[in-house]
């Protein structure tokens, strides 16, 4: 569902909407903000919680990772107890990665997984048991554990 709003104030942490529309929103809601760029047809989408409601406004805080990914394009192993396989990986966080998977190497959300990751300047690499926690369009999330 889509609604329209002004925002009246923006921080570093979140931002302050009148809601112009007559859609509902609750406190707690996770909502995706596009805030519109000077630059023709261009925008910046953030997701948001809807922290307060007062009257016709409310206000977002701007969910933040934990830990900040960095782009990190790798050849990786990827093994199960009974699967292994050549992928790559797209970005890396202290807390885990998003992966390519392909459709052979059949991964469910929340199996358990091992993740040879090669270090980008040394001949060594580093394995860490990992927990699929998302799967979409050929990619999947890992979680470190």
């Amino acid at each position: 569902m889509a609604f329209h709003g002004k925002c009246e104030n923006i921080s570093m942490d979140g931002a302050l909407i009148s809601n112009i529309s007559l859609f509902d929103v609750e406190v707690g809601n996770e909502i995706l903000i596009a805030i519109p760029l000077p630059q023709k047809n261009s925008s910046i989408k953030v997701k948001s919680t809807i922290r307060w409601i007062e009257k016709n406004q409310f206000g977002i805080r701007f969910y933040k990772r934990k830990n900040p990914r960095k782009i990190y394009k790798r050849k990786i192993t990827v093994f199960t107890d009974s699967m292994i396989c050549s992928t790559m990986i797209n970005n890396l966080s202290r807390g885990g990665a998003n992966i390519q998977i392909d459709e052979k190497f059949f991964l469910k959300k929340e199996s358990e997984i091992h993740a040879i990751i090669p270090f980008a300047k040394r001949n060594e690499e580093l394995t860490k048991r990992s927990v699929v926690k998302w799967i979409k369009n050929g990619q999947c999330g890992i979680q470190f554990v």
